[in-house]
């Protein structure tokens, strides 16, 4: 099966269901082969909501028939999900690491200047230092 049908078809999501069969005795459709999924045999994504046969999602029947009874409380999620959820989370690590470097930087800005403060404070600043402190100070405040 092509990529591009299948992309397709994740834009356009088959019948859903709820791991049973629908009212009217129609089973949901898999969203991989998109044919009929029966006797309750379905893995229903947590995540997107979109069923496929336990053989379509690469999950034997000796696989399926423990994760079964455990489904309900634990869920499932299709692979697909599963790699949209690890891009989006290696961007936010990436841009969470991006506001760490940057806090960090900040700190160091913010202590360097307590301790021209305490310099001046103290009394131990050179001149130098409070014509620079002066020089800062005028050009922030005309900003």
């Amino acid at each position: 099966m092509g990529k591009d049908r299948k992309r397709l078809r994740k834009a356009t999501p088959t019948g859903v269901s709820d791991g049973s069969q629908t009212s009217g005795g129609v089973s949901s459709a898999c969203s991989l082969c998109e044919s009929s999924i029966s006797g309750g045999r379905e893995l229903k994504c947590k995540t997107c909501c979109r069923c496929y046969h336990p053989v379509c999602a690469n999950i034997n029947d000796d696989v399926f028939d423990v994760l079964l009874p455990i489904l309900p409380s634990v869920g499932w999620v299709c692979q697909d999900c599963i790699e949209t959820i690890s891009a989006k989370r290696k961007t936010i690590d990436n841009d969470f690491q991006s506001l760490n470097a940057a806090v960090r930087k900040l700190e160091l800005g913010y202590n360097a200047l307590l301790q021209r403060i305490d310099k001046v404070e103290t009394g131990t600043c050179t001149g130098t230092h409070l014509l620079r402190l002066r020089v800062f100070h005028r050009s922030s405040v005309i900003q």
